[in-house]
C-alpha cells in the first residue's frame, strides 16, 4: 500500500504468511509462510514477482530480517529442537547457527553498522 494506506496490493498467494520485512534497497520483501505443516522463509520482489523459498526444513523457520547489505537473512529456527538464531544467504545457502542457549532465542534483528 502507499503511504496514505491506499492502493493495497497482494503480492503473494501462499496462504498464511507473516512478518514481512523490506530489503534495505526496497526492491524485495522477506517473510515467513506456513506450507505443508512447516514454516519457511521466502523472498519475493516488491512487485510480487520472483517468489523464492529460502529455507526448506521440517521445522519452523520464522521471523526473518535483512542484513544491511541485503545479502543475508537472519531468522529464528527450531531445527535443533529449540528456538535458535541462524543466518543464511539470500540464495538459501550456507545456513549458520549463531546462538546456542537452552532458552528460546526469538525475533532477531540486524543492527546498523556503527562508523
Amino acid at each position: 500500500m502507499d503511504s496514505k494506506g491506499q492502493n493495497i496490493r497482494q503480492v503473494t498467494h501462499l496462504g498464511t504468511a507473516g512478518g514481512p520485512v523490506w530489503s534495505p534497497d526496497g526492491s524485495k520483501i522477506t517473510f515467513d509462510a506456513f506450507l505443508n505443516e512447516d514454516i519457511d522463509i521466502f523472498i519475493i520482489d516488491a512487485d510480487g514477482k520472483n517468489l523464492r523459498q529460502i529455507t526448506r526444513f521440517r521445522k519452523f523457520d520464522e521471523y526473518p530480517d535483512w542484513s544491511a547489505d541485503g545479502k543475508q537473512i537472519v531468522f529464528t529456527s527450531r531445527r535443533d529442537g529449540n528456538e535458535e538464531i541462524y543466518k543464511i544467504d539470500i540464495e538459501g545457502l550456507h545456513p549458520e547457527r549463531l546462538t546456542a542457549h537452552v532458552a528460546s532465542d526469538l525475533l532477531p534483528r540486524w543492527q546498523p553498522k556503527i562508523p
